[in-house]
C-alpha cells in the first residue's frame, strides 16, 4: 500500500477509537474542517486538472487539423504545453489528498501494520519540509512585498531587483509568464494543506494503533489471570 494512501483507514482508526473509547481526538473540530476543506480543494484541483486535459487535447487536434490544411498556428504547441504543466501540478497537488502519488511501496507492504503508519508519518514529514522549502523559494521569487512597496510599478521593481518575474513574455503567446506561474504557489499550498491534514491524521491513527494494543495486551493478560485462578480453584476442588 502507498504510505500516503493510509490516510482514509487512518481516519477510521482514529473514529473507531473515538467510539469505543469515548476518546474524542479532536475537541475543538478543527480537523475535521480542514479535513473538509481539504476534499473540496482536491475535487477543485481535480476538475480543473480535467479542464486542462480537455484543453491539451483540443490544441493538439487543432494543432493537426491547422498543419493538414498548411495553415499551422504558431503559438498552440506553447499554449498546450503549458496546459500540460497545469495539469500535471493540479493533479498531483490532488494525487496528496486521495493517496495516489507514484510511490515505492516495496518496503511498507512488508512491515507490521504500526510500522507502516510510523512510515507513512515520516514520508509526509519528507513531503511537508519539501513543500515547505518550495513555498519559501516561490516567496523570494515572486517577491510580494518589495513590489507592493513600489506600489506595484513593474518597470521600477525589475530596474531594482534584476527579477523579471512580472515582465518575462512567452515566446508566442503574447502573455506574461507570470500568469502561468502562478500554478506554483497554488500547488504548493494546496499541498500544504493536504499534508497537514494528513500528518495530523496519520499521528492519531499510530497513538490510536499503539493504545488499542495495549488495551489488547492488558484484557489478554487479564483474562489469562482469570483463567488460572479458575482452574486452580477448579484443582483444589477435585
Amino acid at each position: 500500500m502507498n504510505p500516503l494512501a493510509s490516510s482514509l483507514a487512518a481516519t477510521a482508526v482514529v473514529e473507531t477509537a473515538t467510539k469505543t473509547r469515548g476518546v474524542n481526538t479532536d475537541p475543538t473540530g478543527v480537523l475535521i474542517m480542514l479535513s473538509k476543506w481539504s476534499a473540496r480543494l482536491a475535487r477543485l484541483e481535480l476538475a480543473a486538472a480535467g479542464v486542462m486535459l480537455t484543453l491539451v487535447l483540443g490544441l493538439l487536434l487543432l494543432n493537426i487539423v491547422t498543419r493538414a490544411l498548411g495553415q499551422a498556428l504558431f503559438w498552440v504547441d506553447e499554449a498546450a504545453v503549458l496546459a500540460m504543466v497545469w495539469m500535471a501540478f493540479l493533479a498531483s497537488a490532488a494525487s496528496l489528498h486521495n493517496g495516489t502519488n507514484i510511490a515505492m511501496t516495496l518496503l511498507v507492504e512488508r512491515l507490521p501494520a504500526p510500522l507502516a503508519r510510523l512510515m507513512d508519518v515520516l514520508v509526509t514529514c519528507i513531503l511537508l519540509v519539501f513543500i515547505g522549502l518550495l513555498l519559501l523559494m516561490l516567496w523570494r521569487w515572486f517577491d510580494p512585498l518589495t513590489l507592493w512597496q513600489m506600489d506595484g510599478d513593474l518597470a521600477a521593481y525589475s530596474a531594482t531587483t534584476f527579477n523579471f518575474i512580472y515582465e518575462e513574455p512567452t515566446m508566442t503567446l503574447g502573455l506574461r509568464k507570470v500568469w502561468f506561474w502562478l500554478v506554483l504557489p497554488l500547488f504548493a499550498m494546496g499541498s500544504a494543506l493536504h499534508l497537514g491534514v494528513r500528518l495530523v491524521t496519520s499521528l492519531q491513527a499510530l497513538r490510536s494503533t499503539g493504545n488499542t494494543q495495549g488495551t489488547t495486551a492488558a484484557t489478554f493478560t487479564g483474562t489469562s489471570a482469570a483463567t488460572g485462578d479458575t482452574t486452580v480453584k477448579g484443582e483444589k476442588s477435585w
